[in-house]
């Protein structure tokens, strides 16, 4: 379930200006909030909001954590498995 999704994230890294820092641009990276609105949609989950220009914006990126942990547990089961058929 959740490894499937997370598979079909697309990671990106990029620069952005932090006003608050004046004009410093520094390295970030996320999930591309298109990207993320595909696999878990706006209308559905609170990962996204919609800024003023109708641009997806990543809102709620801790909640990231949750499915990332099913992931891992998807993926321990299924090395556990192909342990268990190999010394079979």
């Amino acid at each position: 379930m959740s490894l499937e999704k997370i598979k079909k994230l697309r990671p990106a890294e990029h620069l952005y200006t932090d006003p608050s820092k004046g004009d410093t641009k520094r390295l970030t990276m996320s999930v591309m909030a298109q990207n993320l609105n595909e696999v878990w949609p706006i209308e559905k989950y609170s990962m996204l909001k919609m800024d003023a220009d109708g641009y997806f914006i990543v809102d709620q990126p801790h909640q990231l954590i949750f499915p990332l942990i099913k992931a891992v547990q998807e993926l321990s089961e299924e090395i556990e498995r192909l342990k268990n058929d190999r010394q079979s």
